[in-house]
């Protein structure tokens, strides 16, 4: 097995291997990539040194003659780009024609260069060009490696399904709550693994997972029954999306999904939180359609407020280097009570939005059911009373390794934040860290081909 090439760590000379039979070609590469990339070089004879240096050392480019004294350099070539994550190659020959070095470009070489007068200059641009190429694909590994990781450790299902409802991912979050390995269900249709035929309340689900594969967008948010490998049904809050192709035709469906049974424990509970699921599909449904962060965080404080459910809403985000939380998005509080509960605490340890300075500390959900007897939030108390707000929650926004910022909200009652809304409402807080992260990952996956394209 060849081994992979990989970029070199920072302050490390560049790695060359240099495959050539001619032992004084081979020492004016040496001087040359020394002099010119202060690189260190590693030289091989024939195919046999080649694949014995590239399955025992790692290296940031190779250059390979074509006429080898067992072999030619079209064979070390298709076998070292057959790797994922290979050295870049750039052909140096003598021995090649415009057939050769067709068959080179096909097997992915990055270069082919001559052995005439003109190598040192058309070396020395072809090696540039090859590290920046390698360089930027390298980044875009890592850039797609990091999205993986952020779906893969999502605290929430997170699944993928084609046309006929045939499952063909889900992170290993979902694996591990529906009791499954991927060899169990990949492939296989969802309906009968992890979505029974007939929910318990008598509505069948194999029409309704064919309609939602055949329009995501229809099921935006999707409330229904679910089942583990054990038998046991559960009670899932989905939000779906069209996954689309490079060609812009839809491919297949995107679900994320948290877990409510435990909100569902017994039927009055069934029969509030149906009617305060109602207000929260509309809220998620909006959710779905807003394209940048901020859309979104201003669309959840809109909606929540709108619905009469709550008196304000507000979401702030985390500024890394002030150490503070900014408000980005509110609705129905006034800029006096936004200043308020914005400035810092007495100690400097606020990080914004001082009631919910616990919230972003400790990385968790923190409820205020009644703001009216005296409470450690004296700052804010106040104007909090003074504008009718009786209960308040804070709910962490929070991605892969840190916090991106909090959602607050404000209810005139102080018995709203009870269990069961406080899960609702950190599914939806999950939604949109989630949609936070996902976001950023992508306009840097973006950023990064838009900065390739530009370049001449």
């Amino acid at each position: 097995m060849l081994a992979r090439g990989i970029m070199n760590k920072k302050d490390e000379p560049l790695r060359i291997l240099i495959v050539e039979d001619d032992k004084d070609f081979a020492s004016m590469l040496k001087l040359f990539f020394s002099s010119k990339f202060e690189a260190e070089t590693v030289f091989a004879e024939d195919c046999l040194s080649a694949r014995y240096a590239l399955s025992t050392s790692e290296f940031d480019l190779i250059t390979l003659d074509y006429q080898l004294p067992d072999g030619n350099g079209l064979d070390i070539l298709e076998e070292v780009t057959g790797v994922e994550g290979h050295a870049p190659v750039i052909m140096v020959t003598g021995q090649g024609d415009e057939e050769t070095a067709a068959k080179a470009i096909e097997l992915n070489a990055e270069g082919y260069v001559v052995k005439d007068a003109r190598l040192r200059v058309l070396l020395t641009g072809a090696v540039k060009k090859t590290l920046e190429k390698d360089s930027y694909r390298r980044a875009l590994r890592k850039s797609e490696k990091h999205y993986r990781e952020l779906i893969e450790l999502a605290n929430s299902i997170v699944l993928k399904m084609d046309g006929a409802g045939n499952l063909v991912f889900m992170n290993k979050y979902g694996f591990d709550f529906f009791g499954y390995t991927e060899e169990e269900v990949i492939g296989k249709n969802v309906v009968g693994t992890i979505v029974p035929e007939v929910e318990s309340t008598g509505r069948g689900l194999s029409s309704m997972i064919n309609e939602v594969v055949s329009d995501p967008d229809a099921y935006r948010s999707n409330f229904n029954e679910n089942m583990l490998k054990s038998g046991k049904r559960v009670w899932i809050l989905w939000a779906n999306r069209s996954i689309m192709d490079e060609s812009g035709n839809m491919s297949g469906t995107l679900s994320i999904g948290n877990d409510v049974t435990e909100l569902l424990s017994t039927a009055a509970r069934v029969e509030r939180l149906r009617r305060l699921y109602g207000l929260v599909v509309g809220i998620v449904n909006k959710l779905t359609m807003a394209k940048k962060p901020l859309e979104l965080y201003e669309e959840a404080c809109r909606t929540v407020v709108e619905g009469g459910l709550l008196e304000a809403a507000l979401i702030g985000i985390l500024d890394k280097e002030a150490g503070t939380v900014a408000p980005v998005a509110s609705e129905g509080c006034d800029s006096n009570f936004i200043e308020v509960i914005s400035s810092t605490s007495d100690d400097g340890d606020a990080t914004g939005f001082i009631f919910t300075d616990e919230a972003v500390c400790e990385r968790r959900t923190v409820v205020c059911k009644d703001i009216t007897p005296g409470t450690t939030m004296e700052l804010w108390r106040k104007e909090a009373i003074k504008r009718g707000y009786r209960s308040c929650a804070a709910f962490p926004l929070l991605g892969e390794e840190r916090v991106i910022g909090v959602f607050g909200l404000f209810a005139n009652t102080t018995g709203l934040f009870e269990r069961e809304v406080v899960g609702l409402f950190e599914s939806m807080a999950r939604y949109i860290s989630f949609f936070t992260e996902s976001y950023e990952c992508k306009k840097e996956h973006e950023q990064m081909i838009e900065s390739r394209g530009s370049r001449p």
